[in-house]
């Protein structure tokens, strides 16, 4: 017996074929982009180990197989390099829920996420009943989960997992190339907050300049104003390196030490207020790295956003009390202070409450914006900075009860937290929040400030107006493209198309019949005259041929028919006129929303994007780095860790504005355009440096000049050695293995 396939099983296999393949691709892809392995071999290999009997793959096996750090199958087992840093992080990414923060002192808080323990696979269950996010597929959300619950507890290596390369040659700076932080536990998202600030050159330029203040008086000082200093010096110092290090990359030990004991409240504040000396120097540079993580305690992951709060706060400490101390000092309360003046603006919000009328003014540094419910960032401002309702749902008037909110004074950095995070009551666990959120590189506050509030108002009225028209036009359209009574909708358009179709189907038979009739085959007599027609016996039998070749209407005449398909395409033709009329006007209302604001007097006060900080992962655990702009090489730069890469705009959207699996920006750094003494600069080149951080430079540069020479003159000896061991045996010197 022959069994005969049809062309189409083969297609429809390899169809499937490709389709999985296709998956298999995306899921190697996402790992890649989850652990950081970057060898195709190795998470192939790791995706097939996890295999279950029933021929699925286990996600979190396989993420555990590439990040696994004690026991099981780890990366080492199956062939992969180690990792370029660690990438535990902090917390979930986020913001404080008040409106607006002012510079005000607040509590030292560290955030522990990763202590769960035992509870974990628990809430880890538990969160994988949780609600797909909107934007990302179930796949992604099942590998963003099995992250969460391998990372939780194994991403806490941090400078376990980075060991210097051998040859020093390997961590020599490439000219002016900017230098980067290493990751010594945990610590890229101090990388990610130092990097963006370093490379802004009025900031830079104040921590350069920041005098020490003499010994006598820093020692009669409470203990917070002694740390305040100390991370102050342990800053300049840090500064100094990123600007004239002969190094690839530095190690910022001492300025985290210094935070660690300051975040959980020990007596170690103050011990960086000596600052930068050649016993330090050698201190830093000899200092084991497995005795540095373990002083970091990384399980201790600082919420970012906090830790933003808090260094800035001890930087205008640290100006503070160097304002005070200086000679023929002016009261405190009538000095400014330069971090003051820099990150820190003022708004005033007014509104009416139960009758009243009320107007206050406050103090605000870094900016909470919300991204859940907004798809770009003048919606979350606009949401934030306003809050009114009509004085009554049956009302047009134009009076409306709330507050708003006006800025009276922006500062030269204009910081937006973005809340990317949420608490799961159903888990009793915060969760990262995924929308897409866009960010313009150019930024126009203008309808914001107080002054242009009239304007402001008639246009927001003329938006709530253009929106109410836009939902009407909208409901207008639905019932054009969702049509029908049952629960089935469809296209209105498509109906009258389908009927068309079906009733032009019976010309079509109609005209291949009589093509039959005057066939030759008809003519020559082939049945006999006692035979019935082909047809005619099947059409008895209970399948007449229109069933066979398609539905079509079996009793109209000619005149109908022309009448319906005149009809039907008139319809057709009104409908399409109509939907696109609708489209059109919402189009246009579109732009005019859109172009609303860009009229010349709102087009004052621009402010350029400068940095975008960057978490992947979730809300317990991921890594962070920072995209800054560098207006000298006019390009955007990606600081991750110890790597500095060059990155299109095209690359940053990719990885900041959400959506796309668990990376999203959840800081942006706006710079005031109009004041150039923000970003104009000398390069690290041409920036001079105090004479004790020169000093300090250089000490730092000879060392690791003396190590450079030390390594090509073993190396050449070894090299010599062994070519004069025996004239018939050539010996190629081994190149060391560099561990990433």
């Amino acid at each position: 017996m022959t069994v005969e396939h049809s062309p189409l099983d083969g297609h429809a296999k390899k169809q499937q074929q490709q389709q999985q393949e296709e998956a298999i691709r995306q899921v190697i892809n996402q790992l890649k982009e989850i652990t950081g392995v970057e060898d195709p071999a190795i998470l192939s290999q790791a995706l097939e180990a996890s295999r279950t009997v029933s021929g699925n793959y286990d996600l979190t096996h396989a993420i555990s197989m590439l990040v696994e750090e004690d026991g099981g199958p780890s990366v080492s087992q199956v062939g992969a390099r180690p990792q370029v840093a660690g990438d535990g992080a902090s917390a979930a990414p986020g913001s404080h829920p008040g409106a607006a923060t002012s510079p005000q002192k607040r509590p030292a808080k560290v955030i522990d996420l990763t202590g769960e323990g035992d509870d974990l696979q628990k809430a880890i269950a538990l969160s994988l009943q949780e609600q797909q996010v909107a934007g990302v597929s179930a796949e992604e959300q099942d590998i963003s989960r099995a992250l969460e619950q391998s990372l939780g507890g194994k991403r806490k290596r941090g400078a376990e997992n980075w060991l210097d390369p051998i040859n020093p040659n390997d961590r020599r700076r490439q000219g002016d190339w900017p230098v980067g932080i290493k990751n010594v536990g945990n610590t890229c998202w101090f990388s990610a907050v130092i990097q963006s600030l370093y490379h802004l050159p009025m900031f830079r330029r104040l921590v350069l300049a920041f005098e020490p203040l003499p010994a006598s008086v820093r020692d009669g000082r409470p203990l917070q104003e002694q740390r305040s200093v100390g991370l102050m010096l342990e800053l300049r110092a840090l500064f100094a390196l990123l600007a004239a290090s002969r190094r690839k990359y530095v190690n910022p030990g001492r300025a985290l030490e210094l935070l660690r004991d300051a975040f959980v409240g020990t007596a170690g504040g103050a011990g960086g207020s000596q600052g930068p000396n050649n016993q330090q120097l050698q201190h830093q540079q000899q200092q084991p790295q497995q005795q540095l993580s373990q002083q970091q305690q990384p399980q201790q992951q600082q919420d970012v956003s906090e830790f933003t709060h808090k260094l800035l706060e001890w930087l205008e400490d640290a100006f503070q009390l160097a304002h005070c101390a200086s000679p023929g000092s002016i009261p405190r309360m009538e000095q400014t202070n330069p971090m003051l003046d820099l990150f820190y603006g003022r708004f005033r919000c007014e509104g009416e409450n139960e009758g009243r009328h009320f107007s206050r003014e406050e103090a605000f540094g870094q900016y909470p914006l919300q991204v859940n419910g907004f798809s770009d960032i003048h919606d979350s401002l606009e949401a934030a900075t306003t809050s009114l309702e009509p004085e009554s749902a049956s009302t047009t008037s134009p009076r409306r009860l709330g507050q708003e909110t006006w800025f009276t004074k922006l500062p030269p950095v204009l910081v937006f937290e973005l809340s990317r995070f949420r608490f799961n009551q159903q888990i009793n666990k915060p969760e990262k929040i995924h929308h897409r959120l866009d960010f313009p590189e150019l930024l126009y506050m203008d309808r914001y400030m107080e002054y242009n509030k009239n304007i402001t108002r008639s246009k927001r009225e003329e938006v709530r107006r253009l929106k109410a028209e836009r939902e009407r036009l909208r409901r207008q359209l639905d019932k054009y493209i969702q049509y029908g009574s049952g629960p089935k909708r469809v296209p209105l358009q498509d109906v009258l198309q389908y009927t068309l179709e079906f009733v032009e189907s019976k010309a079509s038979q109609q005209k291949n019949e009589e093509a039959e009739m005057g066939s030759p085959s008809s003519s020559l007599g082939l049945c006999s005259p006692g035979s019935s027609p082909p047809d005619e016996g099947l059409s008895r039998g209970g399948s007449p041929r229109n069933l066979i070749e398609g539905p079509c209407p079996r009793h109209v005449a000619e005149p109908e028919l022309r009448l319906l398909q005149s009809c039907l395409r008139r319809w057709q033709s009104e409908v399409e006129h109509d939907v696109k009329e609708l489209q059109d006007s919402m189009s246009r209302i579109d732009a005019t929303i859109r172009d609303i604001y860009t009229e010349p007097s709102l087009l004052q006060v621009p402010y350029r994007l400068h940095a975008v900080l960057v978490h992947e992962g979730q809300a317990a655990s991921g890594h962070y780095w920072a995209f800054v702009y560098c207006p000298h090489r006019s390009a955007w730069l990606k600081f991750n860790d110890v790597t500095v890469n060059e990155v299109t705009w095209a690359d940053l959207l990719h990885d900041s504005v959400g959506g796309h699996h668990c990376t999203s920006a959840y800081c942006l750094l706006y710079v005031d355009r109009n004041n150039r003494d923000l970003f104009d600069g000398a390069k690290d080149s041409e920036l001079e440096l105090p004479p004790d951080l020169a000093q300090y430079v250089d000490a730092d540069n000879a060392a690791f000049r003396a190590e450079l020479e030390k390594w090509d003159r073993d190396h050449s000896d070894k090299s010599t050695g062994a070519a004069s061991s025996g004239n018939d045996i050539v010996v190629t010197p081994v190149q060391p293995q560099q561990v990433h």
